[in-house]
């Protein structure tokens, strides 16, 4: 995929993909992230998908770059709750009848 040819005719104010990945990076999104969508934005280039400008070429860079980072951050939020979650469980059921009715009674259960 040739980068320099398909951003050509966005390059007005000189934009080119660098600074696109600066800017990316600098609103918060992770390499990952920011890889994943110029890898989307600049097949859909190659395929023909026109876009208004380059501001709108940016906008969209941003967009999908935010939605893979969110799907990303959303993923590791669901592992890690299931995590605690049989943590919690293992703790649970390690205890004594005894125990956990003192637990529920103190309020910690």
């Amino acid at each position: 995929m040739d980068f320099d040819k398909l951003i050509e005719p966005y390059n007005e104010n000189g934009r080119t993909l660098a600074l696109q990945i600066n800017w990316l990076l600098k609103q918060g999104i992770p390499q990952p992230s920011v890889d994943y969508a110029i890898s989307l934005v600049y097949k859909k280039l190659e395929d023909g998908v026109p876009f208004a400008d380059g501001n709108a070429l940016d906008q969209e860079l941003r967009r999908v770059a935010k939605e893979h980072y969110g799907a990303d951050l959303e993923t590791q939020m669901k592992k890690r709750i299931d995590e605690i979650g049989n943590n919690l469980d293992s703790a649970w059921n390690k205890l004594n009848k005894a125990k956990k009715l003192w637990e529920v009674l103190r309020g910690r259960a």
